[in-house]
Formats: structure tokens, C-alpha cells, sequence
């Protein structure tokens, strides 16, 4: 698939559904969205940008929005919370068993877990079953089509140079989904800078962006769907 457009083979689709059929039940795409309808929504991403002095006392105001997200690592604690707020309603996982484990104790008060992968069910990436019942998976489709897309970018508008793009980081399919799919009433964002910082908690940048991502092409395509939204606002 490298440098070209994807195309999810008909069996490996039929194996992610075949898991969703013998795994508890996973939330319905009708279920999460009318959960989301009409409410103002809050999306706090993994950088540790979001803990600098400035937004400090932000808090308040991620915890003033119906629904807030959170990615990852990015839980709350007596440290963050002036800066990221208290709140939890969904937490966004990439899939991933350990972490799925790790990670759920700090996101207690979590309604539903979304992830953007298609891989929610290999082998591999796996959403353990006692998560499944809380977890909304955006599905196959989403992701073909919004890789697909991405792949078009980088051909038509950076001329297909530097490293091939073939995949892009579950951030860039979760913003997107929320603000192309998701019927809500106002959405923020915050802790989002295309990988220039550290994820919260960690000391340097990961590996991703460096050996597979293209921060820039994620940048270049966000940044147009953000002038196109509606009831949107984004915190530096």
C-alpha cells in the first residue's frame, strides 16, 4: 500500500466484522452520535503544549463543555487539572491491549471509549472484550477513505516527495471523523501541533512521526477542514 491508494481486501473487513460478531457488543455508530448531537464537545490532544503557563485556568473551561474527550495518556490529575480540566466522558484509545489495561483505571468516570482504527479486531490491535460494551470503533470504511484522501494530498500538493505516506496517526482520523461525521453543536480542540512537542507525560518525541507519520501533510489537510468548520474553535 505504500504511496498508493489503499484498498481494504474484502476478507480482511469480513475478519473485523467477524470479530465484532463474536466479541460483546460494541457500541452503535446510531448510539454514539446521538450521544454527541446538538452538544458542545471538547477534544483535548496529546501534547504537552496544553500544560504550559499560558493556559493555565483553562481547566474550567474544558470542563464547561457537555462532552470531553481525551486522547491517550492525556488523563487528569491534581497537577493538570488547572490546565486540562477534571472531566472525562470519552476517552480516545489507539488500539492497543496493553495500554487499553494500563491506561482505563485513569479515565474512571469515561462513558465511551472511540478509536479511529479499522484494526480494532486483528490479532495484534486488539480492544480487550470487558472494554467492548463502552467502545465505539469508527470502522473500515471511515479509514480507507480518510488514508485514501491523505494519500491524494501528499501526490497532488506535495508532488508525492519525502517519505511515502501510507498511514496516518489516530489523532488526525479522530479530528477529522468529529468534524466531518460527528452531528455536534460546537467543537474545540485543543493539545494538537502535528507532533512539534512531546506527548504529555513522555520526555521526547516518539518514534511514529520520525519513521512513518507526515505530521506536515496531517498539518496542511487539518488546517483546511478547520477554515471549513463550523462552531469551531482551536486552543494553541
Amino acid at each position: 500500500i505504500h504511496g498508493t491508494i489503499i484498498k481494504l481486501q474484502s476478507h480482511n473487513i469480513m475478519n473485523w466484522r467477524n470479530r465484532m460478531a463474536i466479541t460483546d457488543k460494541l457500541v452503535s455508530k446510531e448510539e454514539f452520535h446521538s450521544y454527541c448531537e446538538g452538544k458542545s464537545i471538547c477534544i483535548i490532544g496529546n501534547s504537552n503544549r496544553t500544560l504550559d503557563e499560558k493556559n493555565r485556568g483553562t481547566g474550567e473551561f474544558v470542563d464547561s463543555h457537555d462532552i470531553v474527550m481525551r486522547m491517550n495518556h492525556v488523563y487528569s490529575n491534581e497537577e493538570r487539572a488547572p490546565f486540562i480540566g477534571t472531566k472525562t466522558d470519552v476517552w480516545m484509545m489507539a488500539v492497543n491491549p496493553k495500554l487499553c489495561d494500563e491506561l482505563s483505571p485513569r479515565f474512571p468516570d469515561r462513558k465511551y471509549i472511540f478509536t479511529p482504527s479499522w484494526r480494532g479486531f486483528t490479532r495484534r490491535f486488539s480492544i480487550p472484550k470487558k472494554f467492548a460494551h463502552q467502545t465505539y470503533c469508527s470502522g473500515p470504511d471511515f479509514f480507507q477513505e480518510h488514508v485514501n484522501r491523505l494519500i491524494k494530498v501528499w501526490k497532488k500538493d506535495f508532488n508525492g516527495e519525502g517519505r511515502e505516506l501510507f498511514t496516518t496517526s489516530s489523532g488526525c482520523k479522530t479530528i477529522t471523523y468529529f468534524l466531518e461525521e460527528v452531528p455536534y453543536g460546537s467543537l474545540t480542540i485543543m493539545g494538537v501541533d502535528f507532533f512539534k512537542r512531546p506527548d504529555i507525560g513522555k520526555k521526547r518525541i516518539g518514534n511514529w512521526p520520525k519513521e512513518r507519520g507526515r505530521p506536515d501533510v496531517e498539518k496542511y489537510f487539518l488546517k483546511k477542514l478547520f477554515k471549513k468548520a463550523r462552531n469551531f474553535k482551536r486552543i494553541k
